[in-house]
């Protein structure tokens, strides 16, 4: 897997602010929520948030306002029916789609390749060799799918393997007895890339602590 330290220019990226929330980055389960401007593979990407986690809890988290025309320049698509529904929106959840300055998460835009680069920096701090990212999206054919597009439309790979992907959509249908955290006991605003990340995030935990109750797991089992 290529390794991002550096961005297009050659310069060196700023690590110090990757996460920003306490460190955990021996987990290699990663949740991603985008904001959008569509629902196709090639819709235009205007947040970017993520979250580490395992069945203890979350790890350190990402977040990223990406210039919505920064996402247009490299081939993305904007939909009217995804900037209507935006529209209708609370001011706060609106504020990364109407702004360059997000004032919820006191995040200046950025063009979408610099975003992407710091992301994959991320994904792979203190990443040991055998112990990739697991990316799970809400669904996998949408977030990853997105994602993976964005980083071909600007010329690099994908920052994780395709056998990585993970589907928090299929788990929650399969198991819809196991309750959803109560919205308000996640910080953030609803719609907000981040927020929506960690929400998932603590649901999928509950999921995978209910299969360890029944003898199952979807970890990955380390052979010996």
């Amino acid at each position: 897997m290529p390794k991002y330290a550096i961005n297009e220019k050659g310069d060196l990226l700023d690590t110090s602010e990757m996460g920003e929330s306490p460190v955990n980055q021996s987990m290699s389960n990663i949740m991603l929520d985008l904001e959008t401007m569509g629902n196709t593979k090639q819709a235009a990407i205007i947040a970017i948030g993520a979250v580490r986690f395992d069945e203890s809890g979350l790890g350190d988290s990402f977040y990223r306002k990406v210039s919505l025309q920064s996402s247009v320049d490299a081939g993305m698509k904007m939909d009217a029916s995804t900037v209507l529904w935006w529209l209708k929106q609370e001011d706060a959840a609106r504020l990364p789609m109407a702004e360059e300055h997000d004032s919820v998460n006191d995040k200046e835009s950025e063009p979408l390749k610099i975003v992407l680069y710091k992301l994959a920096t991320w994904m792979h701090a203190s990443r040991s060799a055998t112990d990739e990212p697991v990316i799970w999206g809400n669904g996998s054919d949408f977030d990853n799918a997105i994602l993976s597009e964005a980083y071909t439309l600007c010329g690099n790979e994908a920052p994780w393997a395709f056998w990585n992907n993970r589907c928090y959509r299929t788990m929650k249908s399969l198991f819809p007895y196991v309750k959803k955290p109560d919205p308000d006991s996640v910080e953030g605003v609803k719609h907000n890339a981040l927020y929506d990340a960690k929400f998932q995030a603590l649901h999928l935990i509950d999921i995978l602590k209910h299969l360890r109750g029944t003898g199952l797991s979807l970890y990955k089992v380390k052979e010996t």
